[in-house]
């Protein structure tokens, strides 16, 4: 499994300070959708699905993400996990006039992040909520370097990286491992959301995620990963999660929604194979769970010695 992919950094300034009632990811979310689709379709009164252009339309491939139904990757399905990720550096309920936004594109996806950058402009330009209140993309950057050209335009080749799994499952050594969830997890054991999940059922969520992205944007043969259930030695020792609902408002369907999941951090501990840590890596990357593409199920690792310090 191999995927090519870039984090892009926006800093965006409001023109007045605002509360957010929704989460900042979803409000980003929907208004880049939104002028997406005003940039670039030609066919605004037509639907994506029955559309001649969706396979190769920046709009209909970012935020539809059709594949044809006769397909070895999600059998029987005609859309598929979005090719970009957002995070950000605020919660709901958050007041100001900052925000730091995150793309996380991978695939085809990478090259049509200069269409994401316009539509954030123009969305800024328009403003946001029933208020209009306009902002700004104050600068964008790579590994901590501005991609912002004097022309107006962004580079689009800088900052391209590569994730790989290690294929190895011969067990290195003993760590202790804390995992912390920045936004809901939403991952299912026999078909529940839950928080009492394993770290073998939490290994194998992240596999197959990596495994479907690695078919769809990467460098894979399209076969689902081996199961992974009994194999995996390390155990949860350990958990500080809670349940975190999120209101979401559907455009698509008119109805507002509940995207909600655990927050919170679990300690880990046990013997840890090369695999197991780029299946972690690969979470920090490209979120776990479902919703994924909303920014849910953002994560992060940190090592920790014996006494439970960082």
């Amino acid at each position: 499994m191999k995927i090519i992919y870039r984090k892009t950094d926006f800093s965006i300034k409001l023109s007045k300070s605002i509360t957010f009632k929704l989460h900042p990811l979803f409000i980003m979310r929907s208004v880049l959708g939104k002028e997406l689709r005003r940039l670039v379709c030609i066919f605004q009164d037509r639907a994506c699905a029955g559309c001649s252009l969706k396979f190769t339309c920046a709009y209909s491939w970012m935020f539809e993400t059709p594949i044809e139904k006769a397909n070895e990757v999600l059998f029987n399905r005609d859309r598929a996990s979005h090719p970009f990720i957002l995070s950000c550096n605020r919660d709901v309920e958050f007041t100001g006039d900052t925000l730091d936004l995150r793309i996380t594109a991978f695939g085809k996806g990478v090259d049509y992040l200069p269409y994401l950058y316009y539509s954030l402009q123009r969305a800024g330009q328009k403003g946001i909520f029933r208020e209009r209140i306009p902002f700004t993309i104050e600068d964008a950057r790579v590994d901590g370097a501005s991609i912002l050209e004097d022309d107006g335009y962004i580079d689009v080749l800088t900052g391209r990286k590569e994730w790989v799994l290690e294929k190895s499952h011969e067990e290195r050594e003993t760590r202790r491992l804390k995992i912390s969830f920045i936004t809901p997890l939403r991952l299912k054991v026999n078909g529940r959301y839950t928080s009492g999940f394993s770290f073998t059922e939490f290994i194998s969520s992240l596999e197959r995620r990596a495994a479907i992205l690695s078919a769809l944007y990467g460098d894979d043969t399209g076969e689902y990963p081996e199961k992974l259930e009994g194999t995996n030695k390390s155990r949860i020792s350990a958990r500080d999660l809670k349940w975190k609902e999120l209101d979401y408002y559907s455009a698509r369907q008119g109805v507002r929604m509940k995207l909600g999941g655990v927050i919170g951090d679990f300690i880990v501990n046990g013997p840890f194979s090369g695999r197991d840590l780029s299946l972690l890596s690969f979470g920090e990357i490209f979120h776990v769970g479902k919703n994924a593409g909303f920014g849910l199920g953002r994560m992060t690792v940190t090592p920790m010695n014996d006494k439970g310090e960082q």
